[in-house]
């Protein structure tokens, strides 16, 4: 080991694959497999420095394989990955701040636009306008912020699926579970308060409850279709076209502003790609 080195680093480095050229990571890769062949013949020399209570059972390698099995299980796997986006996501205060600004602005801008609406013709109009604005602005807002975000988590995630230590069933469970309390929860939450009360909505807690979840829903979803636009694409400019391109087909079929059945009986199936026509179907009931 070099001189003033730290150990652990030296040896993370010693026993990780450089995939940072393709001779590096054929040199790497053979130093990795004479580290584990050297671990399976358990050298006398090792065994030498263990302390005097280990034992040549203690690093059998069958029970190494149950260890090493058990440890990258997709539930273990799930777990660790939480721990770690929860704290990384607790650090990203400038995330934080921004999606909680994200929230209060457009709450308050919404509601100032559609403050106390009116229950008259001109009302009703200005109403859908006000459900139009909560269940597709907002929603697209989100989608495009978590778009940006995931193009710069994403190489993280690519490099550790190469090495084999991340699956993306885990990835895409623990970024959620990790961030519904601190992000997914209080970001709908707020938007809902202030929006729902400053338009003049009924002032009742079924009521407003119902829209608070509705808006919770949209809001996973556009962080889900966020993922799956990242998914077709790691450069911002290309996934965030992705994201347009189908908000921009669920917003000329989500019925707000053409009537689903006027539209040709052949083409009438896209509807069903606009996850908010199901939010003004179950909200006007």
């Amino acid at each position: 080991m070099p001189a003033f080195h730290n150990p652990f680093d030296f040896v993370i480095d010693l026993a990780a694959v450089d995939l940072r050229s393709q001779q590096a990571e054929n040199t790497s890769l053979e130093r990795v497999r004479r580290l584990q062949e050297a671990w399976r013949t358990n050298p006398p020399h090792v065994l030498e420095q263990l302390p005097a209570t280990a034992s040549h059972s203690s690093f059998d390698v069958k029970t190494d394989t149950r260890l090493s099995n058990r440890v990258n299980g997709i539930w273990q796997e799930t777990i660790i990955h939480t721990k770690r986006t929860f704290v990384v996501t607790c650090r990203d205060r400038l995330g934080l701040l921004a999606s909680m600004i994200e929230s209060l602005s457009m709450g308050i801008m919404s509601g100032w636009i559609f403050y106390q609406l009116n229950e008259d013709l001109a009302g009703i109009r200005s109403r859908q306008g006000a459900m139009y604005s909560a269940c597709a602005l907002q929603g697209y807002l989100i989608l495009l912020f978590e778009t940006y975000r995931l193009t710069i988590d994403i190489t993280t995630y690519d490099r550790e699926r190469i090495e084999g230590v991340v699956k993306p069933i885990s990835f895409i469970i623990s970024r959620r579970a990790s961030r519904f309390i601190l992000e997914d929860l209080p970001v709908p939450f707020f938007y809902s308060v202030i929006f729902y009360f400053m338009a003049g909505f009924r002032a009742e807690a079924s009521q407003f409850f119902t829209f608070f979840a509705i808006q919770l829903l949209l809001h996973l979803i556009a962080v889900n279709l966020a993922t799956v636009c990242v998914a077709l694409s790691r450069q911002f400019m290309i996934a965030s076209l992705y994201a347009n391109l189908s908000f921009t087909l669920q917003s000329t079929a989500c019925g707000f502003f053409a009537n689903t059945h006027s539209i040709a009986i052949w083409l009438r199936w896209i509807k069903w790609t606009a996850y908010t026509v199901r939010y003004i179907s179950f909200y006007s009931r």
